[in-house]
């Protein structure tokens, strides 16, 4: 069935199935129906044979065609249903692949492949119009989309917020990814989220159940990301919650290297300081600032950071991440409403916990089981 024969198929159906094609009321005309959806006869045809076979429609030479008089209103719900289950994934045309990637999209597909649904990918506007996304959801709309999957990435967000709007009164169901960059206003819609602080708090009590007893901070006192400050509230409550105690935590930026790295000298054993990097790329800059002294992660430090960003996986740091199947996966399992009663699909948010990862940037940790902290085998 192509579009336009799914077009004219979908509305006659819609009409059986919400009444306003009553049994025995005669529909338009094959050339009337073809002008309205300007479309060619065959198309008409071939659509109005799909619902005489389904026993939907009937005709004769005198009426024309009809409503089946003995139309199973309940088998063209079904049938309804079925013919409108196409998911339209929307996704930034610049991805920085820190938090999804094409294995989310695959897990996404598997998931929804269990009902038959299909799905449509398309860039979230590139020049960040507002007309550009009002057209593309208008669009999405006529087509009848079942729902709109949002995977924004950084240079997105703001774009997305700002126009919340535009999502809020579409028939089809809204999910959204939230990286936790910052607040967002899509807390009307389903929505996935990054546990930021879940995250801070089993790096903090990871690094305490080690018998690290100072645990230094990486990142910038002065940024004003909600994702910063929740991963370094996080840390410093996990480590309190193992150790009693918070003073054995130190907050750094980019300044202070100079500083950390004395501290590191100074720990002659290697089993006092932990470094906890608020994401890769502090840890990457702090790395490379410790090799012109000669000092090598793994070696004559321990650092550990948040993400799995591929850009800077070279640095074999040990990291927290999201897996990012695990995305795609819960997606789906929301969609298809297996996650949640059907009357609060529209008001659940989903935390997703990273798992630990672990590599060469530091000494070999335990994490036991009773803190609760997966792991994932590299």
């Amino acid at each position: 069935m192509n579009a336009q024969m799914r077009k004219v198929y979908n509305y006659l159906l819609s009409g059986i199935a919400d009444g306003s094609l009553k049994p025995g009321v005669q529909i338009p005309t094959e050339k009337a129906i073809s002008n309205s959806f300007h479309t060619n006869r065959m198309n008409v045809t071939r659509s109005l044979q799909i619902l005489r076979t389904q026993r939907l429609l009937r005709s004769n030479k005198k009426a024309g065609t009809i409503v089946h008089p003995d139309a199973d209103i309940e088998y063209a719900h079904t049938l309804l249903h079925e013919n409108s289950r196409t998911v339209l994934l929307l996704y930034s045309k610049s991805p920085q692949y820190i938090h999804w990637d094409t294995s989310s999209f695959e897990a996404l597909e598997s998931e929804l492949k269990k009902k038959n649904y299909s799905i449509v990918y398309k860039h979230i506007p590139g020049d960040k119009k507002r007309e550009s996304l009002r057209h593309m959801l208008s669009r999405a709309v006529t087509n009848e989309v079942t729902a709109i999957v949002l995977f924004p990435d950084t240079d997105d967000t703001a774009y997305i917020d700002e126009n919340c709007d535009l999502f809020i009164s579409l028939k089809p169901e809204v999910f959204f990814l939230n990286r936790g960059s910052r607040v967002s206003r899509f807390d009307f819609t389903s929505c996935i989220e990054l546990d930021n602080y879940g995250d801070g708090i089993a790096m903090g009590r990871i690094i305490a159940a080690n018998k690290y007893s100072k645990v230094v901070i990486l990142g910038d006192v002065n940024s004003p990301d909600f994702w910063h400050a929740r991963r370094m509230e996080g840390v410093i409550a996990g480590f309190k919650a193992e150790t009693g105690v918070s003073h054995g935590c130190m907050l750094t930026g980019k300044n202070d290297y100079g500083k950390v790295m004395d501290i590191i000298r100074n720990d002659t054993d290697k089993s006092e300081i932990f470094i906890a990097a608020l994401n890769q790329y502090y840890a990457s800059v702090f790395i490379d600032f410790c090799i012109k002294e000669n000092l090598h992660a793994g070696k004559d430090f321990n650092i550990a950071a948040f993400d799995d960003n591929p850009q800077y996986r070279s640095y074999n740091v040990t990291s927290f991440a999201v897996p990012f199947q695990y995305i795609g996966s819960m997606f789906g399992k929301l969609i298809l409403g297996e996650l949640c009663d059907s009357r609060l699909k529209r008001k659940i948010t989903l935390r997703v916990n990273s798992h630990f990862i672990q590599r060469t940037s530091c000494r070999p940790l335990k994490v036991s089981g009773a803190l609760g902290i997966n792991t994932i085998p590299v």
